[in-house]
């Protein structure tokens, strides 16, 4: 074992199967790593320092340690180095090639810029997200307000072109600049269900979840996309009140908010 100081948590759900005999740097102590191999060796200043392979993690996550780093009373603490003075005669005597330490820093740069592009996507894809939540949430019928006075003022002949698209949701001039249907359709049953379980699994009316989940954008599906906020408010009314008419008390996710 070693103090892994610099190495972070792998990308992937690899970091579970790590093996770890205390708690994080974050929580204040320090965090220990089961060590693979040594792979190299780098001397500055008097001081050498050893580019150290952990286990259950990538080559390229391999960090530059101190010897005073490792753990000499851990079970094997020793035989690393032991192992590494074995291998150094080896390359010493030709039998084996030494480490190449330009290709590993290439590849460790190669991660990180990976790392960051990632985290950078999922940032601007979260903050889109957020803010076309938040217009929806603030103003939720401004624009259907405004598509329905222009279609009063509109002549009421239509093409053929223009008639083929009515009642599918999809057209683009049906829909807001966030993706949803400004046109009211009727509700198919598959429609209804995913509606109902959307209330169930955010624990209630909290459309702006909802729309995440089966909206335009939808991280689910898309199923919900041609309904409005004012649709699922009358829906959620139309459940109770069916509810009620059974004799029934409606379940919690229909009562938790008011609509």
């Amino acid at each position: 074992m070693a103090d892994g100081a610099g190495i972070g948590e792998p990308e992937s759900s690899e970091a579970d199967s790590v093996s770890l005999t205390s708690t994080t740097e974050s929580d204040g102590e320090g965090k220990e790593y089961a060590v693979d191999r040594i792979l190299a060796e780098w001397e500055t200043d008097g001081e050498t320092s050893y580019l150290t392979k952990w286990d259950g993690y990538p080559e390229e996550q391999s960090t530059w340690q101190l010897r005073e780093t490792f753990n000499p009373e851990e079970a094997g603490g020793q035989d690393v180095f032991k192992e590494w003075q074995e291998r150094k005669m080896r390359i010493s005597r030709g039998y084996e090639k030494p480490y190449d330490i330009d290709d590993w820093e290439r590849r460790n740069k190669k991660l990180e810029e990976e790392v960051l592009d990632r985290r950078d996507r999922r940032r601007r894809r979260k903050a889109k997200l957020n803010h076309m939540l938040d217009a929806l949430d603030s103003d939720p019928e401004a624009s259907t307000d405004k598509t329905s006075s222009e279609d009063k003022s509109k002549p009421k002949a239509r093409s053929t072109s223009q008639s083929s698209f009515e009642g599918n949701g999809t057209r683009p001039g049906n829909q807001n600049k966030f993706g949803f249907s400004l046109k009211q359709t009727p509700w198919t049953n598959a429609q209804k269900q995913v509606f109902m379980r959307g209330l169930q699994d955010a624990n209630g009316p909290y459309w702006i979840q909802i729309f995440a989940w089966y909206g335009r954008l939808g991280t689910i599906n898309q199923i919900l996309r041609d309904k409005t906020l004012n649709d699922l408010q009358t829906q959620l009314q139309l459940m109770r009140q069916e509810f009620v008419d059974a004799g029934r008390d409606p379940p919690e996710y229909i009562t938790a908010l008011k609509s």
